[in-house]
Order: structure tokens, then sequence, then C-alpha cells
């Protein structure tokens, strides 16, 4: 749909002369965005208004943003462009002259030559001038300000408030309301509501908690206030000086109107305020206003440097034209200029040819004094005037102005009826800025791309005018000029030139009459170019989204995560409950706490507006407010794969994984199924604290000895995605999607004998930690996963004492640590001894797109094992090709072939080469295999398409190489085969080169002994680490595809609602299917190594991780059929019997963890936010994130730019990092070896460590030094410590960026 209207669009802007507003901020995450939106007139006059592109970017240069201007014109083939509106600041000022140099190239149209094409934001230069003048007040506003806090923050203190206000008969609907400090609007509001309640205030000075609250330290320092008599006057002079000012900046950010004729003369009467001031008695005010005027004149100072548009906007209000810009010219500037401007001015109007947008309200003029008016009222009364502009053409010009009676006077019906042309009103950003969530709640982890299209396609659907032709005002521009040449020229003296005679198109004589009449139309054309062109020009740019309260309180709602520092909690509450919901009824009273945690963070979730979030950030106590994300799921043969079956160790460790407990984050549990069956585990243990919750279809005894604890979360879930369906899904923690229950039993299944889905992959099944006691947190749901659920999960999941944290979910691979919920959680659960194992994600095969990436994590990427599903295509030439599937149905006749066409060639629709639902026509379906492509459909909707419109097979198959020869197999509805791109295209090569091509589907057995595997699988993310270069991940791979393990009865093992077969098993595919065989396999060390920390089990899976096969060769990567690097695979394939014993472990503390956050420059609150400790890093000492003692090496080098190719051949780089390894064995000596890379060069000090007992440690440093290579630039090398017996591997990745 998106792709569909962007086309129709395009068509549009394609023919337009457009105007474009860009916006760009940082979000709370600190994440950098930029938004464009295009503006023209249709034909009936009304101003189109659509969001062009909505990107993440990677800052807000200026070569930035004039690149993604630059790319937007290419993509949408705009080839007109007006202005482009940017915020008032030094670095948009360059983007913008790079802009206009770079387009004046690749444009057809350009106003003016460019020169007016950089247009700046009035009410941003406003917020500048008013600030610089709140310099002296700063303290005494302060003052105010806490005091209203006081009242806000308890429900007790605000009713005793309401009390007062009875007894001193003060009757206000308004009540007090806190300011956000950096926007000096809502500061006058918070000060014109206090006003009313000075009595009060001061009735207060008398009550000891009133008082003793402004004692408080916040900070190392003291909380400003209680406000006096001086404050409360400072206040007043606030008011009177500043409520003229509030009222401009109302009238500019469209609280009344937005008018582009009315800005100049705006200004100017801000000018003539500063002036009167600083002439005035008052100090203060006096002070105040010169601040304020240097501010003024550093933006406005110098009319000559103004953009003209501002004055033609003037002009073309019939009350004023060129007389009142004349007399303004002279009052605000100097007499000398006004001639001289003015000539400009009609320069500028006579070389005009573009067009603009407007609005098409009336205009209300507020209460503002001007002076430069009254003097003009008195000037069009003595009847003196500017006359400058004698031609026909400007006959508008020479009119006498309209009468100023009426302030109400409507400019766009007076232009209608004198002209065809629109208002001059200049359209207001309302639609989209800082102040209003774009985003929708289930939309904030998509991809980038995704966003976009889902913002843009609203906002498109709900343009007030869906039906819409563009003006193509270029099909009369041959008609305006040939008018410029017939009609009347204006000259520089003043002087008219005219033609005395006029020829109709024949070349015959016409006479006056005839003359005036197609004269006065070429006028109405050409007054249309120009008006138009004026209401299209987007002076100015309005983003100061927020100043009224009413308007706030209409704002949209999302969920916050609101961090409390528990040891700065105020006396006078009883707990910490109370505090936090005080906290939030001080700035909304009507948000509810919906979870408060005590153990992953202290503090609360809650759902209240961005406004109020900002305004709760800055509460005392509060260390951080975080906007809630939503998480995607990252969705026996392996047993035996892994050497499980084998190994006595691990079965000796498997009898005392009985104590161990995993609990699993994920979207619940089906716990009738025998994978959960308890026969032969002893009771639960003793450590256990948690519980099976009740619920609908669930109830406390379905929990054993086995399953011992389930519970669900689904406040925050409700509050994005509204109340639960209970006829969809299952407010408790049973699980109606499968995933849940898949991972769980994957993780720590009990023994099935007899296994299979559809009688594929029989056997036994079992988990990797098959005694293991098994905890489920429903978080996630049908409509994803949120952080304030996520959170709630985590947080009972460390207090019911579980050891093992599996977690397959994630998102936000760029968010910093601080602002990112999942790492924030992670930590807690590290710091409290507990292992979380976690999937890369599923987004490959990109690079530096791996999610979880904490290095207090284990993060899983997915390999294949050495089964496989075949299934096999026979055509009419007798060639067979091999694909994958899991039907089981009735079978294609092996014999008997039946015709085989493109999904493309049965279809009317442009989406049936991808099977999409209702794109294939029966008539010709009907009977036949159908070819579908991969891409735009799921493979077993695809399949269900085809069945749907008689077709009695499919044939899968990529359309492009990006995931090279991997195949996942499905459980089909129909017989269908999944083909690899080499071999569907030699089928497509086949199909078309025959009049009638024929084809069987045959289904074959389960193939196991595969080789070579394991293989890297496409779809799992990949490094580099984008968050943290230095940091490798994914840390190691394990079993991800063709994963055999329990599921629900809720759904068939399509997962589509109409599939209504019914299994226990299920075969699926993802990074969520590896991560809990680590989770099972972290159990199993932990049972056997009950003392080793997290960092220790993590460190002994991957410095035995494998990554080579028997012969030698390293892994290969599916999607390139070469080896694969660290960064696809980490430090390689997990091999839990090495793992057991590794001799060496890289352990880390929290302390190390704390170090490492100093390396990356956290501020205290920042560490605070992520570990709850308070921690100032030592200005002193030198931190590395290096030197985090991590078992994996990454080493991210400067590349030399463009400019420096071949000059930095022979520059050398030099990085150290230091390593602690601790022994877990027997004392032993153990002698390095390090790869030989041409490019960089490794040093190890010392060569050999020698342990004498256990848990000794011993240091040792690694020096890289590496020549200057170009950008991109990836080296791989390792690293291994060995006693003979065990080798302590390390993988090193080399890479070069800017």
């Amino acid at each position: 749909m998106f792709l569909e209207e962007k086309k129709k669009l395009k068509k549009v802007l394609g023919k337009q002369r457009v105007c474009l507003t860009t916006d760009t901020w940082t979000s709370i995450q600190n994440i950098n965005y930029m938004c464009l939106i295009a503006r023209w007139i249709d034909e009936d006059w009304n101003m189109q208004k659509r969001i062009i592109n909505f990107i993440q970017v990677p800052n807000h240069k200026r070569e930035t943003v004039a690149q993604e201007i630059l790319v937007c014109l290419n993509d949408w083939g705009i080839t007109a462009l007006f202005t482009v509106t940017v915020d008032n600041v030094s670095s948009n000022d360059v983007a913008m002259d790079r802009l206009k140099r770079k387009v004046k190239d690749i444009l057809n149209f350009l106003v003016l030559d460019g020169q007016a094409i950089h247009m700046r934001c009035v009410c941003h230069i406003l917020n500048l001038i008013v600030n610089d003048g709140l310099t002296d007040l700063a303290y005494s506003i302060a003052s105010i300000r806490n005091a209203v806090r006081y009242v806000r923050s308890s429900p007790q203190r605000l009713k005793k408030f309401k009390e007062c206000m009875k007894e001193e008969n003060i009757n206000s609907t308004a009540l007090l309301c806190l300011d956000v400090k950096t926007r000096w609007s809502s500061t006058y509001l918070m000060l014109e509501t206090s006003f009313k309640f000075v009595p009060i205030f001061e009735r207060l000075l008398l009550d000891q908690n009133y008082c003793a609250y402004f004692d408080e330290v916040i900070k190392d320092k003291k909380m400003k206030g209680p406000p006096n008599e001086t404050d409360w006057d400072n206040a007043r002079v606030f008011l009177r000086f500043l409520g003229k000012f509030y009222t401009l900046m109302k009238k500019f950010n469209r609280s009344y109107y937005v008018t582009s004729n009315f800005y100049f003369k705006d200004i100017c009467a801000v000018k003539r305020e500063l002036i009167k001031l600083e002439e005035c008695d008052d100090p203060l005010l006096n002070e105040m206003a010169t601040m304020m005027n240097k501010k003024f004149d550093k933006y406005w100072g110098n009319v000559e440097k103004m953009n003209h548009m501002m004055f033609l906007g003037l002009v073309l209000d019939p009350r004023y034209k060129l007389d009142y810009l004349a007399l303004a010219f002279k009052c605000i500037y100097y007499d000398s200029i006004s001639d001289t401007m003015l000539k400009g001015v009609e320069d500028t109007l006579c070389r005009f040819r573009s067009t603009i947008t407007a609005s098409s309200e009336p205009t209300s003029m507020p209460v503002i004094d001007d002076e430069i008016e009254a003097m003009f009222r008195k000037q069009k009364m003595s009847g003196d005037g500017v006359n400058m502009l004698k031609n026909d053409v400007d006959k508008y010009l020479s009119k006498q102005c309209e009468e100023l009676v009426d302030d109400n006077f409507n400019i766009l019906g007076w232009w209608k009826v004198n002209a065809p042309s629109s208002d001059l009103t200049v359209a207001s950003e309302s639609t989209f800025s800082t102040g209003r969530r774009i985003l929708d709640p289930f939309r904030s982890s998509l991809a980038p791309r995704m966003v976009e299209a889902l913002i843009c396609l609203k906002n498109w659907l709900n343009a007030k005018d869906e039906e819409y032709e563009p003006v193509v005002l270029r099909q009369y521009m041959d008609e305006v000029e040939s008018f410029v040449d017939c009609y009347h020229v204006v000259s520089y003296d003043g002087e008219v030139v005219s033609s005395t005679q006029t020829k109709d198109d024949d070349g015959a004589q016409v006479n006056d009459a005839e003359s005036s009449k197609r004269s006065n139309e070429k006028m109405k054309i050409f007054l249309f170019i120009l008006v138009q062109s004026f209401v299209l020009l987007n002076l100015f740019h309005f983003h100061l989204a927020g100043t009224d309260h009413e308007i706030s309180q209409q704002r949209p709602k999302r969920t916050y995560i609101i961090h409390m520092d528990k040891s700065n909690k105020p006396a006078v509450f009883d707990d910490h409950v109370n505090w936090y919901d005080s906290s939030l009824k001080s700035v909304s009273d009507s948000a509810e706490m919906l979870y408060t945690y005590d153990n992953v963070i202290h503090g609360f979730s809650t759902r209240i507006t961005e406004e109020e979030a900002h305004l709760l950030n800055n509460q005392p106590g509060v260390v951080s407010v975080i906007p809630e994300t939503r998480y995607e799921l990252h969705t026996t043969r392996t047993p035996d794969f892994l050497g499980l079956k084998e190994s006595y160790s691990l079965i000796a460790a498997s009898d005392k994984a009985s104590d161990v407990i995993i609990g699993v984050l994920d979207t619940g549990v089906w716990p009738e199924i025998e994978s959960y069956d308890d026969k032969g585990l002893g009771p639960v243990p003793k450590s256990w604290k948690g519980k099976c919750e009740a619920g609908k279809n669930f109830n406390s005894s379905s929990c054993n000895r086995k399953l011992i604890g389930a519970r669900s979360f689904y406040k925050g879930y409700e509050k994005e995605a509204g109340r639960i369906d209970e006829k969809v899904e299952s407010k408790s923690p049973r699980d109606d999607d499968g995933h849940g229950t898949h991972t769980s039993t994957t993780a720590a299944g009990s023994h099935v004998s007899s296994a299979s889905v559809l009688g594929y992959a029989s056997g036994t099944a079992r988990g990797m930690a098959p005694t293991a006691r098994v905890a489920t947190y429903k978080v996630c749901w049908l409509k994803g996963c949120f952080d304030s659920d996520l959170i709630a999960g985590f947080d009972k999941a460390i207090a019911d004492g579980v050891h093992i944290l599996s977690m397959s979910l994630g998102g936000g691979s760029g968010t910093e640590y601080h602002s990112d919920i999942l790492a924030i959680a992670t930590f807690a659960a590290t710091a409290r001894g507990i292992l979380v194992s976690a999937s890369a994600g599923n987004s490959g095969p990109y690079h530096g797109t791996v999610f979880n990436a904490a290095p207090w994590i284990t993060t899983v990427g997915a390999g294949t094992i050495d089964r496989d599903f075949p299934a096999y295509v026979k055509l009419g030439n007798g060639q067979e090709y091999k694909g994958v599937s899991l039907y089981k149905g009735k079978q294609l006749s092996d014999k008997v072939l039946v015709p085989i066409v493109y999904g493309a060639s049965v279809s009317n629709d442009s989406d049936g080469a991808f099977c999409l639902p209702g794109s294939l026509i029966p008539k010709k379906t009907k009977g036949k295999i159908v070819i579908c492509f991969h891409g735009r459909n799921g493979r077993v909707q695809a399949g269900l398409v085809v069945k749907d419109a008689g077709g009695i097979g499919m044939i899968y198959t990529r359309d492009d190489d990006s995931h090279g020869e991997e195949l996942v197999a499905d459980a089909h509805l129909l017989p269908a085969a999944f083909v690899s791109l080499e071999k569907g295209l030699e089928i497509r090569r086949y199909v078309d080169s025959v009049a009638n091509p024929t084809a069987t589907i045959i289904q074959g057995a389960t193939k196991l002994g595969v080789q070579p595997s394991p293989i890297v699988a496409s779809f799992r993310s990949r490094g580099p680490n984008r968050r943290t270069p230095e940091i490798l991940k994914p840390d190691l791979i394990a079993p991800g595809v063709n994963i055999l393990a329990g599921w629900t009865g809720a759904v068939g093992p399509s997962g589509l609602s109409l599939d209504k077969r019914r299994v226990n098993f299920n075969i699926i595919s993802g990074t969520s299917m590896s991560c809990p065989h680590v989770s099972g396999l972290a159990a199993l060390l932990k049972a056997a190594h009950p003392k080793w920390s997290p960092a220790a089990i993590r460190s002994s899976l991957m410095t035995t991780a494998y990554s080579t096969y028997k012969n030698g060769k390293t892994i290969e990567d599916v999607v390139t059929a070469r080896a694969a690097t660290p960064f696809d695979f980490g430090a390689g394939h997990v091999d839990p019997v090495a793992a057991l014993d590794p001799g060496l472990v890289y352990d880390a503390t929290v302390e190390d963890y704390i170090n490492f956050l100093c390396a990356l420059d956290y501020a205290p609150e920042q560490i605070k936010t992520v570990t709850k400790r308070d921690f100032t890093c030592n200005s002193t000492k030198k931190y590395s994130v290096g030197d985090l003692n991590y078992p994996s090496f990454a080493v991210p080098f400067k590349a030399e730019s463009e400019e420096e190719v071949g000059a930095t051949k022979n520059v050398s780089q030099t990085m150290t990092y230091t390593r602690t390894l601790t022994n877990v064995g027997a004392p032993a000596k153990y002698e390095v070896s390090v790869s030989k890379i041409d490019s960089v060069k490794i040093l190890v000090k010392p060569k050999s460590l020698s342990f004498k007992k256990a848990y000794e440690k011993k240091t040792y440093t690694v020096t890289f030094v590496a020549s200057t290579l170009q950008w991109g630039t990836k080296h791989f090398g390792r690293l291994e410590w060995s006693d003979g017996k065990h080798i302590v591997g390390s993988p090193i990745a080399f890479s070069w960026s800017l």
C-alpha cells in the first residue's frame, strides 16, 4: 500500500513546485531523527501537506542534513523547489548553502535562483531572544517552581492546598501547573496560575514541613526557595514584561493562527517594545530588554540580510502593501535604507515566478501594541503613501489599501474575490513536532524503513482531500511569458513601457475591449502565480508544541519506565510505593502505576504524555525516565549433535541439574505435554520462592516438580494494545503462540520417546538439561513484548530464585546501555549471579545487526545441524531438484506429472509472483503446481493461497542470493518444496523453455548425517557490535535451524489460524531456538560448577567453542558458501563436553562492568541507571573498553579517509588490551600462540603463565600494531593458551572504520 500510494504522490510532486520543511531532533533514547514535509497548492486552492520521509540519521551535522534532503529530492523526483525551512542553528546555515549549490544543477526550478531557499524559524529566534532576558530572574523562578512542586508532590498536600483556597475565598478552575524549564512559555503559564495563590504560599511559610522541604540537598546543592516577597515581585515583572511576547508566541505557534502576512509586522512590534523598555526607569526591565535587544539584533538587526519573502508577505496583504513596509523600515531601522529596500522588494516582486501553500483560516489578531500600525492609520488618513509600482501588471499594488477597521479580516476571502488565488497563511508544523508522538507504540522497534512507511502512509491516508489532482502551473507559463511580452513592463526609473496594440493568436488586430478582457485574464493568471508562490512559501518552522496546558492534556500517552533513587526517599513517606505515587501525581492527576519494581530497578512503570515524562524526569529522586520499547520474538536431534548422549561427565552434571532453575521469558507454557513430565524428579528446590499463578485455562495444579513456576504479565501490553480478547489470548501463563513452549522444552524438556512432528524427526526428544526445573514468565503476547511487562518478569524471576534466564527476544541494537531496558534488566540479573542467555536476532545476513550486545549478556547466534527434511521437484524433462518440506498429507503421484506455472502467469495482479492473498485466479490455478517467489509472503501462507485458488502443489523459491542456499522446512498444508535460488533458476529455465511444462513434488524421509555441519544460518544477526565495537558479538552459535521441541495445543504446526492440525512437537528455526540450547547447557555447567559466576560460565562456553570442522576448514557461512568469520559465529560453535573442563576462564565482576561504563564516559547518573549504584569514575584513572576481561577480542582501528588514501600507508596504530585468566583446573603451565596476520603485529606479554592452585589469577597484555588501511577492511585471527590438555581459545576481529 505504501509503495502504491507513494507512486501516486510521486506523480503529483514531480509536476509541482514544492516547499519542504525539515524537523530534526534526538529522542529520549538518544536516536537521531529527521523528517521532511512537502507542501503545495492543489487546483481547489487547498494547501496539501504530506510527510515524505521519516528516517533515522547518524547525526544532525550540516553534511547529513544537506545529503538527506538531496536524497529525498531525487527519490521523489522533485524538480521544482521553493524553500526549505530549518531551525535557526549555524550548522543549518551551512547545510542550506551546500544544498543551494547542489540543487541548482539538478532542479528545473529554484525560486529566485536559490536566494530564498533558506527559511529560518521565527519561533526559534523569538525563543532565543526571550530566554536571554530571563537570566536575572532565574533564582526567583526556581523558587516558585519548587514551591509548586512541593504542593503537587503529594495528594495530601494538594488536598490541603485546596482547603486553603476555600479559606482564602480563592475561586479558580486553573490549579498549579509545573513548567518545562527549557520552555519559557510554559514558565509563563506556571507563574500566571501561581500568582493567584500568593496568599496561600505566604501561609505555607508557617508550615514546618514546607520550609523543611527546601532544606533538602539534591546533587550537592540546596534547593532554591521558598519564594519570598522579592521573588513574587520579580514574577510580577516577568508576567507584565513577557505577556505580550507570550501572546505573540501563541500567534506564531498557531494557538490563534499562523499567517505569513503578519510576520514582519510582528517582528517590528517586538523591536519597538524592546526599544521602549530599554528607555524605562525600572533597572530590572531595562537590563532584560538590553540583553534581549542584543539577541534581536543578532538575527533581525540587519534588514538587508533578511529573506525578502518576509516582506512580500506584508506587501500582498491588501491592508498594508508597500506603504506599511516603507514606514516600518524608517521606524525600526533608518531612513536611508527605506528607498533601497523598497526597490529591492520591487525587484524581487518582478522576478518572482513560483508557487506555495497556505491554510484557509481567517486571521484573528491578538491584542498587542503596534505603534507603527497607529502611525500607518494616521498616514492613510492623510493620503500619504508609497506609489512606486505604476505598471498594469501591478495594479494591485497601486490601488488604495483596504480599511483596517476589521481585526478579523479574512485575507483568503479577499483574494478569492479579487483574484483566483489562495490566502497568505503559512502552514503550522503542528502535524509534526517534537512535542507529539509520531511512532505508534507497536512500531517503535520496527526497522526504520518500515517505520517511515507506516508514518507516511498514515499521514497520506488521513489527508483531508484524498482525491487530488495537481495544479500544473507550467501549462500557464507560456501564457504568462507572452503576457509579459505584450503587456507593460516596469523600468527601474519608474517609467512605464507598453505596447500600443495587441494581436490575437493569428496575428490579427483586436479592439481595445477585447484586448482589455484578455489582459485581465492574463493578469489573473499572473496574480494566481504570484500569490500562490507566496502562499506556498514555507517561511517559518514551528515546533514549540506544548505551550498551551490544555493541548498538552490531549496529547497521546505512552508507557515509561521510571527509575527512582531509593536512597533519596524523603522521610515524610512511610514507604517507597507512596513516594512513587506522590512523584507521579505531581505531574499527572490521572496516571496510575502499572508495576512497581524492586530488583531490576527501584521504581515503577506508568502511562503518561511525553511532556509529563519530561516533568517527571526533573523531579527529585528520579534517576531516569525511559520510554517503553516493543520487542520481537527471535523465531530432537540436537543433544546427539552436541555430543550430550555419549558424555558421562555431562550425564553426571545433568543429574545434579535438578537443583538448577531455568527461567524462560517468553509467550508462556502449554503444561499438558509430556516434555514437562516430572517423573523421577525430587522435591522442588528449597531456594525456590516463586509460584504458579492461576488464570483462564490455567490452574495452580498445572505446575509440578518439573514446571515449578508460571506467571504472566500483561498490564503494559493492554495499555498499548487494548484489553486482551480472551477468546483469542489466554490472560494467564498459558501459551497461545507455541514459541514459549518450544524454547523452554529446548532448554530443559524431559525425555519423551517416539517424539516427532507429523512423522518427521522421530526419536527421543529431550532438552539440554532434562532434569533442570523450569519457571516460565509470560511477557510476550500476540502483538509483541513490552518493557514494562519484561521488567516485571525479570523482577519476579530474580526474586523467585532462578539461576539461568533464557530470553529469545530483543531489539534496539544501537541504543545506549543506560536507555536500554533489556541491558538494565540483564545487568540486575547478572549482579545477582544469574546468567542471562539471549538470542542475537534474526536480522541477517546483514552485518552490524546483532541484538542483546551488552557484555554481561551471553549472546547466541544460530547454525544448522546435520539433519534435513528433503522434498524433490521432478520435472517433465526428467531432472530432479532437492528442496525441503514437512508436508504430511495426500501426496502427488511420482509417476503422473501435472502442469507447472508461475504465480504471475495465473494472476492479474503484480503481487501474483509472490502468491499474496487474493492474487491468484482460480480458473488458471486449478490442478497446477505454482511457483511462488520468496520475499513478500510467508512460506506456509503462500502455499495456503495456492491451495485456496485450486492449486495442488507449490514450489517456493528465492529470487535473489541474499540468503545463499539456506532452506527452512515448514509444515505445509499442500505438497510443497522450498528450493534454493540456484535450483529455482534451473526450474524456471525449464518452464520457460517448453510449451507445456509439467512437474510433480515427491516428499522424502528425514535425512541424518548431512555435511558440512554446522553452517552459519543466513537469518541470524551478525557483528560487528554497533554499540561497542571493542566487544565482539555474538559470543557463539548453537543449533537454531529446523529444531524439534515441544509445542502448544492452541495452534497447528504452521501457526496459521486455519491450520486445524494439532501436534505435541514442532520444528521451527531462529536464534530463538539457539538461545535456549545455551541456556540449558549453562544450567549443566552451573550444576557441575555451582560457584562459577555468569562470566565464568560464558567464558567456558566460548573458549572451548570450535570454529573449524574436523578437516581443519573454517565453519561455512550459508550466504557466501565460504568461510565464516568471528563477526558471524563469535568464538565458534558451542561444545558442551569441552566446556565442562575449560582449564582457564575469563571471569568478570560487577566492578569490572562499572569500569567498562566509565570507559564509555558515562556520567554518574547514567551509571546509576544501569547498576543502581552510586559511582563516580576516577578522573585520574585511564579506563579502556578493551580492558574488560572478555573471552574474545574486537579491535577497531581508524581507517584512512578518501583524502588520505595511500598517504597513510606507513602510519601505524597501536592498541593494548589487558586480560586476566583464572585457573579452574589442576596446576599447569600454559603457553600462548597467536595467528600471523600480514597487516597486524600481535605481541603477548608474558608468553607463558604458570598456575599452582585452583582459582589463582594471572594477567597478561596483548598489543596490536596495525597499518592504517581503507575503510571496511577486516582481518581475523586467534589467540590460544594451552597446557597440552586444554586449549583456551579467543577469536580476534580487526576492523578499520572512520
